[in-house]
């Protein structure tokens, strides 16, 4: 290779350190190196070369593919660069092997191979594959300090031997820390302006249609005019042992305080959840008893997809415990929301519920509080229904055949804005309006009639798949819905019309099979690599047989092999290639200072003498008396030779020692 020696190697080691993949990366490394102890080469012509190039380009396709399938994206993006350098190693290793220091940038950009008029480019790939190396460890984000620190001394490394030798070494190397000081300074502050920005712009920057929920505020669509667009992306799967009766709502995350078009969890700080045995998490605090007079709990199996490394669960009203869920962090709020540290992708766990009453503390004084722009309609309108007399339950019911009456679902809101706020017109004028209508509006409703209340959002599972046998659970399902605090337990309470679901599945587009067929496939994959599995053996087998044939493909049958060119200069017979000069060049070439294939011996002194602190000028005599023995047909006479080759093992010993 066209580097520092052992440089590309310890490169390699330093992903395998970074990433945790020292099986991959030793062989690698070896491979790399052992090219410089191997005494063949193998001779690629332009059209071989082009292959293996577009087999690199393939294997990147083939795995960006692979990873979107099985972990979607933001991971499919990072992994993706985590092995890039992989699909790139046959491209490396033909240049190592080979009889080519550089190689065309058409081999990498096939657009270039079309202008064969032009000349073309030439690229040392050593240098460029040993920055996909620590890209490549870059996207492992240990986050301990240990990639800084081993990216200075590989940089170093990298640079030694370019450094100007009009320089001091002391020099140079005062200005190491320097460079690194600043770099990491620089990383610090990008750093600090990422957090600022996820802090400060997290609507734009969340973009993903709505299935991210933030446990302390809720921002709904009260009084937007024109039509809501629902997404039909899948984001969940329930699996039951028996099929629903009526749809199963799956909270998220509850809120207690409204403030004209946004509602708020104030003062519910998030407490952790303490693991039991295996991948259980108690969410009542203690694990659960047996209970002769107690049903047993009911279960589900979800399957939740996310992109972020901070999911809320989608849980029943009632959850004791989560089982089976590889998250590193469970966190609970007073309100009943639950927030994990797990990897972005699919999120499988199983829910332990006791169906009917969900467990939080008691109402606060925020759960009866009414805005004051809403309190004067609200309060008339509970009055009317007599709220306060009636019995909890029957209160419930009341409101509940209230807004059965008369009111109507609907996505889209048109006229004229009024004067009065979103939810007074909701309630005197329109009498439609989608979930976050109906449910806004019961909790202040209820709230008025002396009960407390919660606005709860998350999802509806209804939807049933006999391919998957499961409850399809899409963007277009999250709801919103009402915890009232009855009988000293929250209980759920649904108050839009239930025809909201099938006109919504209506909407659906042509192309949502498509769509789900995808969302299947993906799943099926991420399964099969899920960690809890081990890779199969026929994975294995099928890696090995790949790596056989591209090994054989590339250096088995085709090339011609020739020797290697530090030996081809002492076998060649033609006069003058015997010249003692040749044992400079060779010397200096080990050390990194290559003379490439369109430069002259005296360009090549030329470019490398600055950098040389001693003997340049020496380099410079015994050139003239090399050309002479190169190409003068008289040829030096004998004490001319002896002065050439007496010159060459003093340059050389001075040089060495």
């Amino acid at each position: 290779m066209n580097t520092p020696v052992a440089l590309l190697a310890a490169t390699t080691l330093f992903w395998g350190w970074q990433t945790g993949q020292w099986a991959v990366a030793v062989p690698c490394a070896l491979l790399i190196e052992a090219a410089r102890f191997v005494p063949r080469r193998w001779d690629f012509d332009a059209a071989r070369l082009n292959r293996i190039g577009d087999l690199g380009a393939a294997l990147t396709l083939v795995a960006g593919v692979w990873f979107y399938v099985t972990l979607g994206n933001p991971r499919a993006i990072t992994q993706l660069f985590v092995w890039l350098p992989l699909a790139y190693l046959p491209l490396a290793l033909s240049q190592a092997y080979g009889t080519h220091r550089q190689i065309s940038l058409g081999v990498l950009f096939w657009s270039m191979r079309r202008h064969r008029s032009r000349k073309a480019m030439q690229v040392n790939f050593a240098y460029p594959y040993w920055g996909l190396w620590i890209v490549a460890a870059s996207a492992a984000n240990r986050r301990d300090g240990s990639f800084e620190i081993g990216l200075v001394a590989l940089v170093v490394w990298a640079l030694w031997q370019a450094r100007p030798r009009s320089r001091g070494v002391a020099q140079w190397l005062l200005l190491v820390p320097l460079a690194a000081g600043t770099g990491y300074a620089g990383h610090l502050g990008l750093h600090d302006l990422q957090l600022w920005l996820e802090g400060n712009a997290a609507d734009w920057l969340g973009g993903d249609g709505g299935s991210k929920t933030d446990p302390y505020r809720a921002d709904t669509d009260l009084g937007h005019i024109g039509s809501l667009k629902q997404s039909d992306r899948i984001v969940l799967r329930v699996r039951s042992e028996a099929r629903f009766t009526r749809p199963l709502l799956l909270h998220r995350a509850s809120y207690d305080s409204y403030t004209g078009l946004r509602w708020l969890a104030k003062n519910a700080p998030f407490a952790p959840v303490i693991q039991s045995a295996g991948a259980t998490w108690n969410l009542s605090g203690t694990p659960s008893s047996p209970n002769a007079t107690a049903p047993a709990p009911q279960r589900v199996d979800i399957i939740e997809q996310t992109i972020h490394g901070r999911p809320v669960l989608a849980l029943p009203a009632g959850t004791q415990r989560i089982e089976n869920l590889a998250a590193s962090e469970v966190n609970l709020n007073a309100l009943g929301a639950v927030q994990v540290e797990h990897r972005p992708g699919f999120v499988p766990y199983r829910a332990l519920f006791a169906a009917g009453a969900a467990e939080a503390v008691a109402p606060r004084a925020d759960d009866l509080m009414v805005p004051k722009r809403e309190t004067e309609a609200f309060t008339r309108i509970a009055q009317n229904l007599n709220l306060k007399a009636l019995a909890p339950q029957d209160a419930l019911a009341a409101v509940q055949q209230h807004f059965a009456t008369g009111f109507g679902y609907s996505l889209v809101q048109s006229g004229a804005k009024s004067s009065a706020p979103p939810l007074v017109d909701f309630m005197e004028r329109t009498h439609s309006g989608h979930c976050e209508y109906f449910a806004s509006a019961a909790v202040l409703l209820l709230r008025a009639g002396g009960i407390p209340a919660r606005y709860a959002t998350g999802y509806s599972a209804q939807e049933w798949n006999d391919r998957e046998g499961a409850y399809l659970v899409r963007e277009r399902h999250a709801h919103a819905w009402v915890r009232a605090w009855v009988d000293g337990a929250w209980r759920e309470i649904d108050t839009t019309p239930p025809s909201w679901a099938v006109m919504e599945a209506e909407a659906a587009p042509w192309w949502s099979r498509f769509a789900d067929w995808w969302s299947w496939l993906r799943l099926h994959f991420a399964e099969m690599q899920s960690e809890e599995t081990q890779t199969p053996l026929t994975w294995i087998v099928v890696v090995a047989a790949l790596m056989l044939w591209v090994g054989w493909r590339l250096f088995g049958k085709p090339a011609q092999t020739v020797t290697k060119p530090a030996q081809l200069a002492t076998h060649q017979t033609a006069p003058g290639r015997d010249s003692p000069f040749y044992r400079i060049e060779q010397a200096l070439g080990a050390r990194g200072w290559q003379r490439s294939a369109h430069e002259t011996l005296q360009e090549w002194v030329a470019r490398i003498s600055p950098h040389l602190e001693q003997g340049a000028a020496e380099l410079a005599q015994l050139l003239p008396l090399h050309y002479r023995w190169r190409f003068d047909p008289q040829g030096l006479a004998d004490a001319e030779r002896r002065a050439l080759n007496a010159g060459v093992d003093a340059w050389l010993a001075r040089q060495l020692a």
